[in-house]
């Protein structure tokens, strides 16, 4: 029974395993058509990817041409927009310098052209009216006590009515003052005679300056000397303001003007060694340069000056300056004052001081172009602590107090240190700034120099500024000599 069963079993796993058999075989034959017709779609599908990385290739190379062009066109943006950058930055620069005048720049009024310069003071308004002030004692012309000429003007003889009109001694006096130029011409004769006794001629003697049969005399002289070099009139006119104030009677040619003025000049040398030596032995001098044009060509005024004497020198450049020709710096050991000119800083033996005038026309300028607060902040400082320095002075003091100074002395670096942070600020992520070169520069020499600026605080004897009348502080400016020399 159980091999019966056995045999069954067994017949029945061959009859699986036989349709097992031909299952797999049908299922093979399915999987080998199926392989057939994926290898011949992926043979189709080659021919595809072909293509595709072929399009792919062609894609990736214009890809790449366009990036070339994108990248060439990115520089070209980047030039452009330095370029303009740079344009701007050239522009912003022209335009500070044409809002650049002789009111908050070191350029003369001459270069303000037609375009006139707004005259406008850089003191501080006081807050009171103008014109003369309450209390202020009035002045008016005085009465000359002995008129050249009495005109008495009385009423007339008779009244209407018919009778006679008396004057009594008093009357209401009232003058004309006036200038009247008169050609004096004096001629002297010299006579000749015989002695009675021997015979002997003698002469008569002419006085001292008639030497000439005519010659024009010492206030001819002193006029032409006021006129070309005290009113800087030019020789031509000088000519025709003589011709014409005298009524053609003094009639003058160049050349003889110029004689004079070559003779005055001789004339001038002992006072000017003496003005000289005053200007080497006083405490303070200030000293500044001017160009001027001399027949088409740029030449170089300078000026020395304390509260009494004022010397003028003539050169031809700049630099001769500060040469061995007027004989002040080179035996100078006082405090120099002056405009930041670098030759005068190579004098060692002197000491420095800084013009703070023309810091407040280039702080000026930094308030109407940058608008940048420091530059206002600062030029209040300086004109607060002249101010302070003044009312000192009127006091009778010599000195300022250490806590009043050092207070000062805090606020200036305090200022700068702002001034530093608006110029980052202005400048930041900018390539171009030389429209900022001033500013930079104004920052950095007032930094450096800081004790030239404000030595007129710690020491009395300096003025504010250069200026001659910043010189004079109980002196009578009338009391001043001038001379002009030339090298």
């Amino acid at each position: 029974m159980t091999i019966e069963m056995l045999k069954r079993q067994v017949k029945d796993l061959r009859s699986r395993l036989a349709n097992l058999s031909v299952k797999k075989e049908m299922a093979e034959e399915l999987l080998q058509e199926k392989i057939n017709s994926l290898s011949k779609e992926f043979r189709t599908k080659d021919g595809q990817i072909k293509m595709l990385q072929q399009y792919i290739a062609e894609r990736e190379k214009k890809v790449d041409e366009l990036m070339g062009i994108v990248f060439a066109k990115d520089k070209k943006i980047e030039k452009l927009t330095d370029e303009v950058a740079a344009l701007r930055d050239q522009r912003d620069k022209f335009k500070a310098m044409l809002k650049k005048d002789s009111g908050n720049s070191s350029k003369p009024p001459s270069t303000d052209g037609f375009r006139k310069a707004k005259a406008k003071s850089l003191r501080q308004q006081s807050g009171k009216k103008p014109g003369g002030q309450f209390g202020h004692p009035g002045r008016t012309i005085e009465f000359f006590q002995n008129p050249t000429k009495i005109i008495e003007k009385k009423p007339k003889a008779k009244c209407s009515c018919g009778g006679v009109i008396q004057c009594g001694d008093e009357y209401t006096p009232k003058q004309v003052a006036d200038v009247r130029v008169v050609v004096d011409v004096v001629e002297e004769r010299v006579y000749s005679g015989r002695c009675e006794h021997c015979g002997k001629i003698h002469l008569g003697e002419f006085s001292e300056g008639f030497v000439n049969p005519v010659q024009y005399g010492s206030n001819v002289k002193t006029l032409i000397a006021l006129l070309g070099n005290y009113g800087n009139v030019t020789i031509n006119k000088t000519v025709d303001i003589l011709n014409g104030i005298s009524g053609g009677v003094l009639h003058l040619s160049e050349g003889t003007v110029v004689n004079f003025q070559k003779n005055l000049a001789e004339k001038i040398e002992q006072p000017l060694e003496i003005i000289k030596q005053r200007l080497i032995q006083c405490n303070v001098l200030g000293a500044d340069e001017t160009g001027c044009r001399v027949n088409g060509k740029l030449n170089w005024i300078q000026v020395f000056s304390n509260s009494q004497y004022t010397l003028f020198g003539f050169n031809k450049r700049r630099g001769d300056l500060c040469s061995d020709d007027m004989d002040i710096l080179d035996l100078f050991t006082g405090i120099l004052v002056h405009d930041h000119f670098k030759s005068y800083y190579g004098y060692k033996l002197m000491t420095h001081a800084e013009c703070n005038a023309h810091i407040l026309r280039y702080l000026k300028a930094v308030i109407e172009i940058m608008k940048h607060q420091w530059a206002t902040d600062l030029a209040t400082l300086l004109r607060d602590a002249n101010k302070l320095k003044k009312h000192y002075l009127d006091l009778g003091r010599s000195s300022m107090d250490e806590n009043e100074l050092n207070a000062i002395l805090a606020r200036y670096d305090e200022i700068l240190e702002a001034g530093k942070a608006q110029y980052k600020a202005a400048t930041e992520n900018k390539k171009n700034i030389s429209y900022f070169n001033d500013e930079r520069l104004l920052l950095a020499r007032l930094e450096e120099y800081k004790e030239e600026h404000l030595r007129f605080l710690t020491n009395f004897e300096v003025p504010f500024d250069n200026y001659p009348s910043s010189f004079v502080i109980r002196e009578d400016l009338a009391k001043r000599q001038y001379c002009l020399i030339s090298s």
